[in-house]
């Protein structure tokens, strides 16, 4: 394998020191696998801990959550937390106050991962231009920041669209529409 590419977030702490969260995909879509074991030989920093994301097709969320997301049930670093009934208690947008200004949280590589496509326009012109009328955003945040606590806070949301599965919604949107007329159509010819 010549390449390997690779996606690698730093994560800040409350502690003040830094985590990684290394992001690796083969180049010709085969499985990928590293044991703990060879990657904590080869890393020689102490703990990893490998794992496979479940939802390939929305990366962005799982990088936008590490880095920018406070999770309170985990701020003693107890990854294994495999507890069902412990309810969710995050804070959006609290991490991002532990970067230090101007640091550069994420590196990737030169081969096999797409730059994301940077748009300034209006929501509702960039859904129309690709095709994501009457989608729903597969990630969505909001995050109210406040400079002095008595200025009105500035709004800032940050939504991912897949046009993958906005074109199966926009399917099955066109399907229960025929669908529905079908269903009128044969009431009425049973009255």
């Amino acid at each position: 394998m010549s390449h390997l590419p690779f996606h690698l977030n730093l994560i800040a702490q409350a502690s003040g020191s830094l985590h990684a969260h290394l992001l690796l995909k083969t180049l010709d879509g085969s499985r990928l696998y590293i044991a703990n074991s060879d990657l904590r030989k080869a890393w020689g920093q102490g703990f990893v801990n490998v794992r496979r994301l479940s939802d390939s097709d929305n990366v962005s969320a799982y990088v936008m959550a590490y880095v920018s997301d406070v999770d309170l049930n985990n701020l003693e670093g107890e990854f294994n937390n495999n507890d069902q009934n412990t309810p969710k208690r995050i804070i959006k947008g609290g991490r991002l106050s532990l970067y230090p200004i101007g640091m550069q949280i994420y590196r990737r590589s030169r081969y096999g991962i797409k730059e994301a496509t940077k748009i300034k326009d209006t929501k509702k012109n960039i859904k129309s231009k690709y095709h994501i009328d009457g989608a729903k955003p597969s990630y969505y945040r909001k995050i109210d920041i406040k400079h002095k606590a008595d200025e009105n806070p500035i709004e800032i949301e940050t939504e991912y669209y897949s046009r993958k599965k906005a074109k199966i919604a926009a399917a099955i949107a066109k399907i229960n529409r025929n669908c529905n007329k079908n269903s009128s159509e044969d009431a009425e010819l049973a009255d």
